[in-house]
């Protein structure tokens, strides 16, 4: 489990993700395996026009964590049916362990949330 000690200030201060949580199964969209946190944040904005508002300070601890320590989530299965591309069912969708402690780092206002895993460590 991740301590808080072993979090930023910044981080620590993200609003926790808590319930369940929910994932529609689509593959990684070409992030590269270096990526950061800070780089999906980045290739949504960039790449896929979204708006996230994310300030820089926590986009610079972002870029402290590997891209894989962040996940697209929803709360309900209906919001993650409204990811859902065409030729997909509601059998694409599954339920994501977060863990204890997962942080919201962005909301894509339709449903969507940015989340931290718990048990996400920054990189050494």
């Amino acid at each position: 489990m991740l301590r808080l000690s072993d979090m930023s200030d910044l981080i620590s201060k993200q609003p926790l993700f808590e319930g369940k949580a929910y994932r529609v199964d689509i593959p990684n969209w070409g992030i590269p395996s270096r990526a950061t946190a800070a780089d999906v944040v980045r290739f949504e904005r960039e790449e896929l026009g979204n708006v996230l508002e994310v300030p820089p300070d926590l986009l610079k601890e972002l870029d402290k964590y590997h891209y894989s320590e962040v996940i697209w989530v929803t709360r309900t299965l209906e919001d993650a049916e409204e990811y859902l591309s065409e030729g997909m069912s509601r059998a694409d969708i599954t339920e994501i362990p977060v863990g204890e402690g997962a942080r919201i780092m962005a909301d894509d206002g339709g449903g969507g949330f940015l989340v931290l895993y718990g048990s996400a460590k920054p990189r050494t």
